[in-house]
């Protein structure tokens, strides 16, 4: 259990955490170790995709186990835990994969492929779409033409890295692993007011609208750019977010904006990416 850092701002702050039931352990953990009280409230749930998404994801795993593709992208903590439950249940996995080159989108993507035994991962040094391209770039000097990447995701995504690898002549194949729905029922906001509403999802933040009024006071922070981006669309203003963005650092970026405020200052812990 994480030591209690009895001298976080987050001391005695309720903190709403919006993650997906079976994700959410990890932020609750860190909440409670600078001194919050945390409230659960899933908005979105996790599934593995299935039908012809997942008869087709199946068709380029075995292409992966093959040693069909130059490049493997890995784009959440998510789409690792899905990826090896798929591979699991293929026949041609009794042996371990040949990996081709595996680039992750942040440190958190990362370390989750590690625990599954892949040494050797070139991380991007920006969490977002758009770092993974870089990374891409700078690991094969920008010259991608012919070359064949398997995107493992979920089938709500961005499609800037597809985009942007297919433009400079690169195949991108998209495995859909899992998908996201949004909880439209169940309990409702705590009566208690909020200090903070936590987003670590654009698709938590549009559940969470669907459903509820940002509650009066409560202060948003996000993990990162592209969470930020659906908060902006439904006018809310953001108090925090890290210049990493893992759930650690933005607990991190909570807890200084909310010295800030007791300091009597009002700038926000906002890094736009």
């Amino acid at each position: 259990m994480t030591e209690l850092d009895d001298t976080s701002s987050l001391c005695g702050q309720r903190v709403l955490v919006t993650r997906a039931a079976h994700h959410a352990a990890e932020l609750r953990e860190l909440l409670l170790a600078h001194g919050a009280d945390v409230e659960l409230l899933p908005m979105i749930e996790l599934a593995p995709a299935g039908g012809e998404l997942g008869v087709q994801a199946e068709a380029l795993l075995a292409r992966l186990l093959s040693s069909a593709y130059d490049g493997l992208l890995v784009t959440s903590a998510n789409s690792v835990r899905f990826l090896f439950a798929r591979l699991a249940t293929l026949p041609v996995a009794s042996t371990a994969p040949h990996w081709p080159t595996v680039f992750a989108i942040g440190p958190a993507t990362a370390e989750a492929l590690r625990e599954q035994g892949v040494a050797n991962v070139q991380v991007a040094t920006r969490a977002i779409g758009e770092g993974l391209i870089e990374c891409v770039l700078a690991h094969f000097g920008s010259d991608v033409i012919g070359k064949r990447f398997l995107l493992p995701r979920a089938r709500e995504a961005r499609e800037v890295v597809v985009e942007a690898l297919t433009r400079r002549g690169a195949t991108v194949d998209v495995a859909v692993l899992y998908e996201t729905t949004a909880v439209t029922h169940g309990p409702d906001l705590p009566a208690r007011a909020l200090d903070w509403v936590t987003f670590a999802s654009p698709s938590a933040v549009h559940a969470f609208a669907a459903r509820f009024a940002l509650p009066p006071g409560a202060r948003v922070a996000v993990i990162g750019p592209v969470t930020a981006q659906a908060v902006d669309e439904h006018g809310w203003s953001i108090d925090a977010m890290p210049r990493e963005h893992t759930l650690a650092a933005m607990v991190a970026a909570m807890s200084d904006a909310a010295k800030r405020r007791n300091d009597g200052q009002t700038k926000t812990d906002i890094v736009r990416a």
